[in-house]
């Protein structure tokens, strides 16, 4: 399987790139892991999920702003709690961007409310590149890192550190929400 890797690298870059619309943090992870391993060239992986995640980012914001053209959406978004929730994120934009950059569960509702709010789309764009920048960075950093200080072990054990990691986080992050969700109701 590496072998066929290694010899057709354009899959691999390409997968760098797709992988974000299913899931941003496992293509992070997977792509940082690849190059740490040697399987792709760390600035190409780097630069290639970059653009999988602003491609991904940008797709759902479009997404949140076709929403905008449906008569419910028109009247859904009358609504007095809506329109805060519009204001909070046009005013805390870059904050906000780089928080769901980190925290998984809201990056997707986020994304898609900024375009629905009608946020401008440069300065959307602007903290996604960042905030992917800083997260692939942070990430392929880590995975170089110890990858080169505990060998050729290591790299095959820590994506998968990595990833029960991540679910243990994804776990956490569905039953605070769940409890939230819960004590809203009451």
């Amino acid at each position: 399987m590496i072998e066929f890797i290694q010899q057709y690298q354009l899959g691999l870059y390409l997968c760098f790139f797709l992988l974000p619309f299913l899931q941003e943090d496992v293509s992070i992870l997977g792509a940082a892991s690849a190059c740490a391993s040697g399987l792709g060239d760390p600035f190409l992986g780097f630069l290639f999920t970059g653009a999988g995640l602003t491609a991904s980012a940008s797709l759902k914001y479009g997404l949140g702003h076709a929403a905008t053209s449906r008569e419910w959406a028109k009247k859904y978004a009358q609504n007095p709690k809506i329109l805060k929730a519009g204001d909070q994120v046009k005013s805390n934009l870059g904050k906000s961007l780089y928080m769901a950059r980190f925290i998984s569960a809201v990056r997707l509702p986020f994304y898609i409310g900024a375009g629905f709010f009608n946020v401008n789309f440069l300065k959307f764009l602007f903290f996604v590149v960042t905030s992917a920048a800083l997260y692939l960075g942070i990430a392929f950093a880590l995975f170089h890192v110890f990858g080169e200080v505990a060998g050729d072990k290591l790299k095959i054990y820590l994506p998968i550190f990595a990833m029960v990691i991540l679910v243990i986080y994804f776990v956490f992050t569905k039953i605070k929400t769940n409890r939230s969700i819960a004590n809203d109701r009451l």
